[in-house]
Order: C-alpha cells, then sequence, then structure tokens
C-alpha cells in the first residue's frame, strides 16, 4: 500500500498538495520482528484543520474564501493529473500559519485510466 502512495507523490508537484521530502527506511532487527520500516517525511504544516475544529477556530470570510480557493486549485490538479485522492477529510487538509492549504495522505489515492 504504501509504495502505491509513494508512487504517486512522486508524480505530483503542486503548492496545494503535501510535498514528499525523504524516504527513510531502517533496517530490519530484532526490535522490528526483523522486518525494516518506511518513514515518509514530508514539509512541515502546523495545523490539519481537524484539529482546528476542535479548537473551535473561527475564520473571516476572506480567509474562508483563501482556504477554499487553494484546496479546489488543488483538487483541480490532482484530476488534471487523472488522479483521485479517495480520502479528502478535515484531516488530511493542512494549513500553516502563512496561510498556505495542503492536500495530505494519498494512502488511498490512485492513478485513473479512462
Amino acid at each position: 500500500m504504501i509504495v502505491a502512495e509513494i508512487t504517486l507523490l512522486k508524480q505530483i508537484e503542486h503548492p496545494n498538495i503535501i510535498r514528499l521530502k525523504e524516504i527513510i527506511l531502517s533496517r530490519p532487527n530484532k526490535r522490528n520482528f526483523y522486518r525494516g520500516s518506511t518513514f515518509l517525511v514530508f514539509e512541515y504544516m502546523d495545523h490539519d484543520f481537524a484539529g482546528l475544529f476542535k479548537m473551535k477556530s473561527r475564520f473571516a470570510l476572506p480567509e474562508i474564501k483563501n482556504i477554499i480557493r487553494q484546496l479546489l486549485e488543488g483538487v483541480a490538479y490532482l484530476h488534471r493529473n487523472k488522479i483521485l485522492h479517495r480520502d479528502i477529510k478535515s484531516a488530511n487538509i493542512l494549513l500553516n500559519d502563512e496561510g498556505d492549504v495542503k492536500l495530505a495522505d494519498f494512502g488511498l489515492g490512485r492513478k485513473i485510466k479512462f
């Protein structure tokens, strides 16, 4: 499953999609039952919208419009490139303190053919 996510993330380059910076592989050893682990390192984002909703954060109308615009630009980019995210929810929409919005978590994402 992680191979499909990595493959997709390597094909995507857009300001409103989270950027994969590095892939770290750990060696198999006794502690991990002789199965190595894969760690994906992404650019840092300050918040996700699930956490912001729990904190009851409020946004002004211009901020809401900017958030929606960025989200739709990211989704439009994916669809132009025949990629479906398939798991857009508040926890997978990230926001930094500069107001940049990015879609994350492409574990269910798929490239479509037609």
